[in-house]
């Protein structure tokens, strides 16, 4: 019986031929790679998934996040703020690779504002930035829409009022051009009290 078997294994072994070796090489070094993923990843770390469904293009808030255990962004404060670039649902874990890339075509301003902002206007909020020309002279001038607010400095000392905007740089000649102008600038917050 043995020797039945032995020339039907040589037969089978004289028909393997080089792409057989190397499916099975593939199929192995993915095996192993899986493996060492497997056992390299930290179970138990702290990570920050959505609390709900976001839309993509959605501007990720507080409200938005919670925390679960796995391998993904561990701090809240990395996400909230950002615009993300595709939907995840309820629980899903927030990567990186899910938002608009950090030096998109964004800049940073801070203007000193004629009027203080709406109390509903906090970091993260967005808003469009308008011209206030003096009086007699053109009708306000919507400059920046969809800025995001990066910070709100309110005095008391009498001083103006400035935000601290992130805005799409196709816009900034526009407001810097009215800044320079001796325009005075007011924000609004559409779908604000």
């Amino acid at each position: 019986m043995s020797r039945a078997i032995a020339p039907t294994l040589r037969r089978s072994l004289r028909r393997v031929n080089g792409r057989t070796l190397l499916g099975i090489l593939l199929v192995t070094a993915s095996a192993v790679g899986v493996g060492y993923t497997v056992t390299e990843a930290r179970s138990g770390d702290t990570v920050i998934v959505a609390s709900r469904f976001l839309a993509s293009g959605s501007v990720v808030t507080e409200g938005d996040v919670s925390t679960g255990v796995t391998a993904g962004i561990t701090r809240a404060d990395i996400a909230i703020g950002r615009t993300l670039q595709v939907s995840i649902g309820e629980g899903e874990l927030l990567t990186e690779r899910l938002f608009e890339p950090q030096d998109s075509m964004t800049e940073s301003l801070r203007l000193d504002l004629a009027t203080a902002p709406a109390s509903d206007v906090v970091a993260g909020s967005r808003v469009t930035v308008w011209s206030l020309p003096a009086a007699g002279g053109p009708p306000p001038q919507q400059l920046a829409e969809n800025a995001t607010v990066v910070a709100v400095h309110n005095t008391s000392l009498g001083a103006e009022d400035s935000i601290e905007i992130s805005i799409d740089r196709r816009q900034v000649p526009q407001v810097l051009a009215a800044v320079a102008s001796g325009f005075a600038v007011m924000v609004t917050h559409p779908g604000g009290g």
